[in-house]
């Protein structure tokens, strides 16, 4: 059976989770090699499918189709034409989206590394075609080809753009970080437009990612293993409460529609309520997970520190006297402590640009 060699991206700090995500659909820990960004593997057709309908981490999956040394345009040009490009772009019209990186490479000029890889192809360069992504690093070129297409965030079920939007791929780590497995009440209590409570409820009830992806255009895509990918379920894992709530009406609105657009009504209770105000299901002490994105201060304008402050030990207070674990995405430790809860630090990664941690309270287990 041949294998392809991928390089699944992840954001830097998720790695970790990704790989215990890829090992939990049957790509084992002693096949990947994590390095900073992203997981190189050796992996099957059925597997590269796999990955993008349940993988929940990656940003994108690229495969790379060559690589060696190129020094001068001949050497990069011949390892270019190596590839066989019409397994992945077809007819001759198909438009080519190219992203070079260079890095202290003797072929430093990256526009003119776009135009002698344009040549080899004698493709159109189109916006949203085909992606192939060409990176120099001193005398090494490795050349990959986009089998995801748009960024793997976009899940398909959202429909606004919120104004502080948390990435589906994050809201998915700070899940499985959790230890939120779908047998006990999950609380996002903050909830802006849905993407956490979605994310844990989509996953738990074994609901696949459900969209278009760039491998289903290539000429080398094979039906019948996709046909089998998308025919092995998974099984239904959640048997408890979600429930999702926020203050702002523009947010709540947000998140009714993207409860039903992922086709979660009644798997995920909306609520639209200020924190001090929620009914939260109840669980015996330590079941409840609490998992939120408040809130960083320059993350939304205007709000002022002492207010933020409350509101953070006001979520201590909560999930403490509901004997919940929380957990949350920080910006500033200093406001986390206002929980006046004991936290221990899950992971670090950017959302948005601003560098954030994942914490989560010590006192409880799920």
């Amino acid at each position: 059976m041949s294998r392809l060699p991928l390089f699944v991206v992840v954001a830097p700090g998720l790695e970790r989770l990704a790989a215990e995500e890829l090992a939990s659909i049957g790509i084992p820990a002693t096949k990947v090699r994590v390095q900073h960004g992203g997981i190189d593997l050796q992996a099957t057709t059925r597997q590269l499918y796999a990955i993008h309908r349940w993988a929940r981490i990656p940003t994108r999956v690229l495969v790379r189709v060559a690589s060696g040394t190129a020094r001068n345009w001949d050497e990069l040009q011949a390892l270019v034409r190596t590839v066989d490009w019409q397994a992945y772009l077809g007819a001759a019209q198909t438009g080519v989206e190219l992203h070079v990186a260079s890095h202290r490479s003797v072929l430093y000029h990256q526009g003119a590394i776009g135009e002698r890889v344009s040549a080899v192809l004698g493709r159109p360069e189109l916006k949203g075609g085909q992606g192939v992504h060409v990176r120099l690093d001193r005398d090494r070129t490795v050349v990959s080809v986009d089998a995801s297409g748009q960024l793997l965030h976009r899940r398909g079920w959202r429909s606004e753009t919120h104004r502080s939007p948390l990435r589906s791929t994050i809201a998915a780590a700070m899940v499985r970080a959790s230890g939120w497995r779908g047998d006990a009440p999950l609380v996002d209590p903050l909830a802006g437009s849905g993407t956490i409570a979605i994310e844990a409820a989509l996953w738990a009830a074994g609901r696949p990612i459900d969209r278009p992806f760039a491998f289903q255009q290539w000429p080398s895509f094979e039906p019948g293993t996709w046909a089998s990918v998308t025919g092995s379920g998974r099984p239904d894992a959640l048997t408890a409460p979600v429930f999702a709530a926020d203050r702002d009406a523009g947010a709540f609105a947000a998140l009714e529609r993207h409860v039903e657009g992922a086709g979660l009504i009644g798997r995920v209770t909306v609520a639209h309520a200020p924190l001090t105000a929620q009914q939260w299901p109840t669980a015996p002490s330590g079941r409840t997970v609490v998992i939120a994105n408040p809130p960083y201060g320059h993350r939304v304008g205007g709000t002022g520190t002492g207010d933020l402050r409350d509101l953070y030990a006001t979520l201590g207070r909560r999930a403490s006297d509901a004997g919940a674990r929380l957990v949350l995405l920080v910006a500033d430790r200093r406001l986390a402590d206002a929980t006046g809860l004991e936290l221990e630090e899950l992971f670090q990664v950017d959302n948005g640009g601003i560098p954030v941690r994942c914490l989560a309270s010590v006192a409880t287990a799920v």
